[in-house]
C-alpha cells in the first residue's frame, strides 16, 4: 500500500505540470480532471489506511518533518504553476514555451485569408477615381494577431474615413507575423504596388530591423550544440509554466530584450545599414509610383512609464522624414494617461496590441492624413 501512496504522490506533480504531454498548448478536459481526481483519491485512501496502522515504523516515517516539508514545497510549486497557467504569463513568441509551437492557437479561428494568402477581403482588380485605397504593410501588429477583423487598425480606419468623408475607402492587409523591413520591402515591390494603392502604411515595430530572431536561451545552453541537456530542457521542462517563467526572468537579466532591440539601431552596424537601405527604398518605390508612403511607429507596450526606447523613436522619425515618409509616431498618444501600457496589450503575457491600441493607431493615422489633405487625394 505504501508504494501506491508514494507512486501517486510523485505522479500528481508531473501530471499537474503537464509533463509528459504532447507539444503545444496545455488543454484542460474532463479526462484530465478525472485522472487527477483518481490519483488524489488513491493518495488519500492509502494515507488514511496508514495513519490508522499500529505499526510504529510506519507512523514514525509518516511523522517525519522532512516528509511534511517535501510535500509542502511540492504543494506550493503546484499552486504557483496553477496561478501562472490561469494568468497566461508564460506566453512567448518565436515558437518557444508551453503555448507553442503554434503561437496562434488561441486565435486561429478568428482569421480568414484571401487568395494571396493575406488576411482580410480580396482587393478588387479595378479601382476608380472615387475610391481611396489604403494598404497596410508590416508584421503581426499589422496582421492583427488575436483580433477580430473589425478590431484591426486598418478596418477601424476604413470605418472612420467612410463615416467622415464622401469617399469610398478600401483597405488591404499585407501583414505577416515575424516579418522584418527586408521582407516588407520585397512584398511592396513584388505584390502591393500592383494593387494600385493611394497610401501605403508601414506600421513599424521596434524589432523590424531584426534580421536574426531573438530566442530565449535555456538554462543548460552553453553556446554550442555539443550537449543535449538544453534540448531536453526545451522539449520537456518548458511545458511547465513555472519553469518557463523562470527561463524568461533569467534571460531578462542575462540578455535583456531591450538591449537586443537597441543593438539593431546602431549607426555603424551592418545590420542597421542594410535595413535602412530597404526602409529608404520602400519610400522611394512608393514615391516613384505616385503613392504616399506613411511610416507609423508603434511603441513597445510592456512599460510605457519607464520607456526605454524614446531615443529609438526619435531616430526612426528623423530617418523616415529624411527618406520621404509621412511619419506618424504614436508613442505620445499611448503615453497619455497610461499607468503601465499593459492595458493596451492583448493579454498579460502577450504584448501584441489589443483593439484599444489599434483604435489609437487608426485615430492617429486619420488625424495626420486629414491634416495633410491626403484623404481626398486621388491618383
Amino acid at each position: 500500500m505504501i508504494y501506491i501512496f508514494f507512486i501517486s504522490a510523485v505522479l500528481i506533480p508531473f501530471y499537474i505540470l503537464g509533463w509528459p504531454t504532447s507539444a503545444g498548448p496545455f488543454q484542460y478536459s474532463a479526462r484530465y480532471f478525472l485522472v487527477l481526481a483518481g490519483l488524489l483519491l488513491a493518495c488519500f485512501l492509502v494515507f488514511r489506511s496508514l495513519s490508522k496502522s499500529k505499526t510504529r515504523r510506519l507512523k514514525e516515517t509518516l511523522a517525519k518533518k522532512v516528509s511534511l516539508a517535501v510535500f509542502g514545497v511540492i504543494s506550493g510549486l503546484l499552486a504557483v504553476e496553477l496561478v501562472l497557467r490561469l494568468a497566461g504569463l508564460a506566453e512567448w513568441g518565436g515558437g518557444q514555451g508551453p503555448y507553442q509551437p503554434n503561437a496562434n492557437f488561441k486565435y486561429k479561428d478568428l482569421y480568414s485569408y484571401n487568395s494571396l494568402g493575406f488576411r482580410g477581403p480580396q482587393l478588387p482588380a479595378d479601382k476608380d477615381n472615387n475610391t481611396l485605397r489604403i494598404i497596410g504593410l508590416g508584421d503581426s501588429f499589422t496582421f492583427g494577431q488575436g483580433l477580430k477583423w473589425d478590431e484591426t487598425y486598418l478596418e477601424q480606419l476604413r470605418v472612420m474615413i467612410q463615416g467622415k468623408t464622401s469617399y469610398y475607402c478600401q483597405v488591404g492587409n499585407f501583414g505577416k507575423s515575424g516579418w522584418n523591413t527586408v521582407q516588407e520591402y520585397g512584398c511592396l515591390k513584388d505584390t502591393i504596388l500592383s494593387h494600385s494603392p493611394d497610401i501605403v502604411v508601414l506600421l513599424f515595430v521596434l524589432n523590424d530591423f531584426s534580421l536574426a530572431d531573438y530566442y530565449l536561451a535555456p538554462f543548460t545552453y552553453s553556446g554550442d550544440n555539443s550537449g543535449s541537456l538544453y534540448a531536453f530542457e526545451m522539449k520537456y521542462l518548458w511545458r511547465s509554466h513555472l519553469f518557463f517563467t523562470l527561463v524568461k526572468a533569467y534571460n531578462n537579466v542575462k540578455r535583456p530584450y531591450s538591449e537586443y532591440v537597441r543593438s539593431t539601431f546602431l549607426n555603424d552596424s551592418n545590420n542597421t545599414k542594410y535595413c535602412l537601405w530597404h526602409l529608404k527604398e520602400i519610400a522611394a518605390l512608393c514615391r516613384s509610383k505616385g503613392v504616399t508612403p506613411v511610416l507609423m511607429i508603434s511603441p513597445w507596450l510592456n512599460d510605457l512609464k519607464n520607456y526605454p526606447f524614446d531615443e529609438v523613436h526619435a531616430r526612426l522619425g528623423n530617418w523616415g522624414r529624411e527618406f520621404g515618409f509621412v511619419v506618424v509616431d504614436t508613442l505620445p498618444e499611448f503615453k497619455k494617461g497610461t499607468r503601465t501600457g499593459k492595458e493596451f496589450m492583448l493579454s498579460r503575457g502577450d504584448n501584441h496590441p489589443n483593439a484599444r491600441a489599434n483604435k489609437i493607431f487608426a485615430e492617429s493615422l486619420y488625424r495626420e492624413l486629414a491634416k495633410r489633405n491626403l484623404l481626398g487625394k486621388r491618383r
